[in-house]
């Protein structure tokens, strides 16, 4: 038997990843958020990567960027000005 079917291991949520036209999502709920929005025509940034801290030196050595992946960025603005909400 096969050390990879033998050990599998288990997500620290128990979620299944999955892709749909192309786009792989995490979980099936960040699928379903994903599907929400796009249906109601709302704008979103999927899946943005941030840099908190760009790369540096410290006593010689090179410590890398601190990074940051953001499942959903949605333009408030835009859909409050959209809908006619007035928050």
């Amino acid at each position: 038997m096969a050390k990879d079917t033998m050990y599998q291991t288990r997500r620290k949520y128990g979620n299944k990843k999955l892709v749909v036209d192309g786009v792989k999502f995490d979980s099936k709920l960040e699928f379903f958020c994903y599907s929400l929005l796009r249906e109601c025509d709302i704008d979103f940034e999927f899946q943005k990567k941030q840099v908190l801290f760009d790369k540096f030196k410290y006593n010689g050595k090179t410590i890398r960027a601190i990074t940051m992946l953001i499942d959903f960025v949605v333009w408030w603005k835009k859909f409050l000005k959209k809908f006619r909400l007035n928050l």
